[in-house]
């Protein structure tokens, strides 16, 4: 087994951006989920109620980000400076993050037809991972729950089988993908080994209406698939429908397309 996708999206729900290497951190890829668009109360706000989110295209810089989307000018946004912090809120916990600013509130609420703004959380702005195995050392910046998704090409290949309709990687949004093994393989994963870096399982991914949008239109299926079917196949009592896991890093390193995957410990 390799790694023969790595996607980090510096942007919460915005679009991914594909890297043949990247640094692991003890947050998961660098950058990924550094900044968060927030409501006019503060709590992030996401693509499961935005869904034109999906269509903002990211490119990280060295001063900051540049944001894209169709009909809306390029606009390059810097790191904000740190007497720009506010109070945030995303899922039960509440942070400290830095405001972007007003011009790239005014884009983004535009684009969006809402009022939210941007904020950043870098390294500085950690928040502990919500999984049974993560001790109060392991942390995340914006990602919902753990540092890392991986999704196997023969699991997305055995789902499709099973709907009889072709969904992209890209609705389940991983920061991994792995070609060769089996089906479902990753559900068996308690700790894996990708070149020299070390990571040990967190726990299934549960999915939610995320999946049901098309993230080249930002259009949700009429069937609301592949969810629906999830609910039927992959179900976790007491959780919700599961594709995918989540990984926390027990060591940091470079990842490159390519690297080999070997598991060091099964469920």
């Amino acid at each position: 087994m390799h790694i023969s996708a790595l996607t980090s999206y510096p942007i919460k729900s915005c679009a991914g951006i594909g890297h043949a290497s990247i640094q692991l951190t003890p947050t998961g890829l660098e950058g990924d989920r550094s900044w968060m668009l927030i409501g006019p109360q503060g709590r992030f706000v996401s693509a499961r109620q935005f869904n034109r989110m999906l269509l903002i295209r990211p490119q990280e810089s060295s001063q900051g980000i540049l944001i894209k989307a169709r009909g809306m000018l390029d606009l390059e946004i810097p790191f904000p400076e740190k007497d720009q912090a506010v109070q945030v809120e995303i899922w039960k916990d509440q942070l400290q993050a830095l405001d972007a600013g007003d011009e790239a509130s005014q884009w983004l609420s535009d684009f969006l037809g809402t009022d939210c703004r941007l904020v950043y959380g870098g390294e500085a702005t950690t928040r502990k991972v919500n999984a049974p195995s993560a001790g109060p050392d392991h942390t995340v910046l914006f990602a919902d729950s753990s540092p890392l998704l991986i999704i196997s090409e023969a699991s997305l290949e055995a789902l499709n089988g099973k709907l009889g309709e072709s969904f992209a990687m890209t609705r389940f949004r991983p920061n991994i993908v792995i070609t060769g093994g089996a089906a479902y393989a990753e559900d068996g994963w308690r700790r894996i080994r990708i070149g020299e870096v070390e990571l040990f399982e967190a726990k299934p991914c549960v999915r939610c209406t995320l999946t049901t949008i098309d993230p080249v239109t930002a259009m949700f299926h009429p069937g609301r698939e592949p969810l629906a079917s999830l609910k039927k196949l992959r179900m976790l009592p007491g959780e919700g429908a599961v594709f995918g896991k989540l990984f926390i890093p027990e060591s940091t390193g470079l990842l490159n397309v390519g690297d080999t995957l070997s598991v060091t410990d099964w469920v």
